[in-house]
């Protein structure tokens, strides 16, 4: 079953993002997927080859936009304070600064999972109250290995574990579940 805004509208209105849902509502732009060629053009003739290598590292912007509504209850200019602190601003207090887990649909669909903060910009108030943040994320995917296994290159969790040749315990693992059991759920007819 494909997930489509009409019959799973939750899960289309905001990304979740460390586990947590982003406040206000979001626009993403920028989420394409390009991919990586080298073009060999032969000697003294015409014509060219082409070698897939890969896909590139990709980014995306998330455009926010708050609002404050007494009658609804709804704060959230608040929401963001504490989500800027807790998720965003606390994925870069460490050294190397921490990719978070992703999830939107049409995010998955182009495979970003795991993201890492590369701006925040500043909040835009508009004349009617609202306000407009917008965020810049830049994909995480470190290298593999000819084993198969990631080593990071800065931006990653778990690094020095990596480092040794053991294998580094998921700090996203309860959200990657919390985000199958989701989906799952969503998935149902």
């Amino acid at each position: 079953m494909s997930l489509n805004p009409i019959d799973h509208e939750d899960l289309f209105e905001a990304p979740i993002i460390g586990g947590r849902t982003m406040p206000g509502s979001v626009k993403l732009s920028g989420h394409d997927r390009e991919f990586k060629y080298d073009d060999k053009e032969g000697d003294g003739q015409s014509g060219a080859s082409s070698e897939y290598k890969g896909r590139k590292l990709g980014g995306f912007l998330a455009t926010v936009y708050l609002v404050k509504d007494d009658t609804q209850g709804l704060d959230e200019f608040a929401e963001w304070d504490d989500f800027q602190a807790s998720v965003l601003e606390k994925s870069l207090a460490v050294d190397p600064p921490a990719a978070l887990l992703i999830y939107h649909p049409d995010l998955l669909r182009n495979g970003y999972d795991c993201v890492s903060v590369q701006k925040i910009g500043g909040m835009t108030h508009d004349e009617k109250g609202g306000a407009t943040v917008a965020v810049a994320f830049k994909e995480y995917a470190p290298p593999k290995t000819a084993g198969g296994s990631p080593k990071p290159k800065g931006g990653g969790q778990g690094g020095a574990a990596w480092e040794q040749g053991k294998a580094a315990p998921d700090p996203n693992a309860a959200a990657k579940a919390e985000l199958d059991a989701l989906v799952a759920e969503a998935s149902k007819p």
